[in-house]
């Protein structure tokens, strides 16, 4: 596996498939990510497989967000629901300090677990929305469908690696993870075709308020801010899978991991200024009713614990988000 230093961060490239062949690499693997996730929050995941597939969600996304507005727009939401269709200059960081803080350059469309069992839909009905998807395009939704399956099989891969660099029983994550409160967001960055207002960004300055993220994308400008303060960016793999810890992880874990800040920057030179830039972002968190009561005590730093112990609670402050 291959690491890149980028001064007080470590980011590795971690090869999923070396991972598998050995327990020696497996530890290896651990061994640089539980590094990593102390540092930097991040790593990225190599040969894992995914190519083909992701090509296709490439593909049909770009069908999707070149559809006409107003067929897109009617891909939004119920009030309050996560998922769907959110045009460009509607969102911003949630994690900003500024409520008047620019709109982020961006628009997105959003799936999530909308198969949960009986009786976990019964006492969480807000988690678990109906996904919204285009007439037009029905490949567009088999591609997203087919993806949000093959991360749900990544998270076990990935959770694996995380219980052996914590020292967690085997299959804690999979035992968790049966109705997971996950989400899947395709984000197409358009080409900048105006002078953005000042200080806007493609994607503002935010915590993931998830377990954990694994992103694709098809471009670099993804940064990372380290613990003084200064930003870094992310190094950039065509094909690689990027990993960062989430709030909710950094919380479960009592700081032993960092969830980092990070914004995706704008382009500074004029051929990549006229290039929009793609990005798959699959948000992973479990069950709403797991407990994350702190796995190793108090953490050192709680000033993003959850106010309430189970991942519904956590999750409860995304709800209010979309309003």
């Amino acid at each position: 596996m291959s690491r890149t230093r980028l001064e007080r961060i470590f980011i590795p490239s971690i090869d999923v498939s070396r991972a598998a062949t050995s327990e020696t690499a497996r530890l290896a693997a651990a061994q640089d990510i539980d590094r990593a996730c102390r540092e930097a929050g991040f790593f990225l995941l190599t040969e894992h497989g995914l190519g083909g597939l992701l090509e296709d969600v490439w593909n049909t996304s770009q069908s999707f967000f070149a559809l006409p507005e107003h067929i897109k727009r009617s891909c939004r939401p119920s009030t309050g629901s996560m998922l769907g269709y959110r045009p460009p200059r509607s969102l911003r960081a949630s994690t900003s300090s500024a409520p008047d803080s620019p709109f982020d350059l961006k628009e997105l469309f959003s799936i999530g677990n909308d198969r949960p069992c009986q009786a976990v839909e019964t006492t969480y009905p807000e988690y678990y929305p109906v996904n919204v998807w285009p007439d037009q395009l029905p490949a567009f939704r088999t591609a997203l469908t087919d993806y949000f399956a093959a991360m749900r099989s990544l998270v076990g891969v990935v959770g694996r690696l995380f219980e052996l660099a914590l020292g967690l029983p085997d299959e804690f994550f999979a035992a968790r993870s049966h109705d997971q409160l996950s989400m899947l967001a395709t984000i197409h960055y358009p080409r900048l075709e105006e002078e953005p207002e000042p200080e806007q960004l493609r994607f503002g300055a935010h915590r993931d308020r998830s377990c954990f993220t694994i992103l694709s994308t098809t471009a670099a400008g993804l940064q990372v801010q380290d613990s003084t303060g200064h930003w870094h960016d992310v190094p950039f793999e065509p094909g690689a899978l990027i990993v960062n810890i989430g709030r909710m992880l950094s919380n479960w874990v009592s700081g032993r991991w960092t969830a980092p800040m990070h914004r995706v920057v704008l382009p500074t030179d004029t051929t990549r200024a006229t290039e929009p830039r793609q990005s798959l972002a699959f948000f992973y968190s479990p069950d709403p009713g797991v407990n994350l009561e702190p796995l190793f005590g108090p953490a050192a730093d709680d000033d993003h614990r959850p106010s309430s112990p189970t991942v519904a609670d956590h999750m409860r402050s995304m709800l209010g988000l979309y309003q």
